[in-house]
């Protein structure tokens, strides 16, 4: 995959109007460092992620593998990484920055401190949430729009936002588990230029202090239906340590202008002048599609929705500015998909 230069902002905005939902929870973060060729690795450390994605992985946790810098799917950002959890050796788990101190003879009993941990913290609220939006066209190209609203009011701190790629479902080789193993959330890469992101924010910030990201990223490789972006908030120590805040990670939704592998219907989109002419076509009627289009900066700026038809062409009039915006298709269980326009 090929990173560019990111055009990133960050400027204090108030949370009204935004897309992105913002996720009010405290998210939990379990790292796992790596290695292809280690044994370890693919037999008591391979069993102990699978058991925590299991039990966590719809609990607003991200259980991630980090690739050391001698196996084959290491990168820059997995290395920082373990390098700011510290020690060495793999396999090895941190619940945030804490060695979780797993081993073959203790797994059952590491995984339920997991499953008390990550429970306790769903009930917590925290200080600052996540909301994000992310796409990828026809190209393979990623568009990333994360937003940071502060819940409640940060006494102190050096709050920094990374954006990672992260894979699932990698097929790759690893000892003990064969050529073909199936790897599970494989950190691929930070969005950013630095793996810790960029600081937002320095001492307190404000209950309701909204911050703004957009980063992209081109020739990303991987099937697309088994990539995601994670978005984590950092508080920078004293000692120059980057502490876990929270988190949100989410699927990467299809940006296309033409038929989609595994989308059973068509649609196309077009604007001219005000008007916004949108068709759909499917063999059986739908019981409900969703339209909504967003603006660059995350706006919704028109929703609309069509109950129980199979072929249709609405047109609507939107008096909006001209510029690039994002129409999404949400047909429920046959999915979505997301077409970028131009109004000129």
């Amino acid at each position: 995959m090929k990173q560019i230069i990111l055009s990133t902002l960050f400027t204090l905005l108030v949370f009204q109007g935004f897309s992105q939902e913002i996720n009010k929870k405290q998210w939990t973060l379990i790292s796992k460092t790596t290695a292809d060729w280690c044994s370890l690795c693919g037999g008591w450390g391979w069993n102990f992620q699978k058991q925590l994605i299991d039990n966590l992985e719809n609990k607003n946790t991200i259980v991630w593998a980090l690739h050391t810098s001698t196996s084959g799917l290491t990168n820059n950002a997995a290395k920082d990484m373990i390098t700011n959890l510290g020690g060495s050796g793999q396999p090895r788990f941190f619940e945030s920055q804490t060695n979780m101190n797993a081993s073959s003879s203790n797994i059952a009993a590491k995984l339920q401190d997991a499953i008390d941990i990550v429970d306790f913290n769903q009930l917590s609220e925290p200080i600052a949430g996540i909301g994000m939006t992310a796409t990828i066209d026809d190209n393979k190209n990623i568009s990333v729009n994360a937003n940071v609203q502060f819940i409640s009011k940060a006494d102190d701190g050096r709050f920094y936002l990374g954006l990672y790629l992260v894979e699932d479902k990698l097929v790759h080789p690893q000892a003990n588990q064969g050529n073909n193993a199936v790897h599970r959330y494989v950190l691929r890469n930070s969005l950013l230029p630095s793996t810790f992101g960029e600081n937002f924010a320095n001492g307190q910030v404000a209950k309701d202090a909204t911050y703004t990201v957009q980063g992209s990223l081109n020739n990303v490789s991987g099937n697309r239906e088994n990539l995601k972006i994670a978005a984590i908030i950092w508080n920078r120590n004293s000692d120059g340590k980057y502490l876990f805040f929270n988190a949100n990670m989410v699927d990467v939704d299809v940006l296309s202008n033409e038929n989609t592998p595994g989308i059973t219907y068509t649609s196309n989109a077009l604007f001219k002048d005000d008007n916004l002419t949108v068709s759909f076509q499917h063999p059986d009627p739908v019981s409900k599609i969703g339209l909504q289009l967003i603006d660059m900066q995350g706006k919704i700026v028109f929703t609309s929705q069509i109950e129980n038809e199979n072929h249709w062409e609405k047109t609507y009039t939107l008096p909006v500015l001209s510029g690039t915006y994002i129409l999404k298709i949400d047909a429920g269980n046959l999915g979505s998909v997301s077409k970028k326009l131009i109004k000129i």
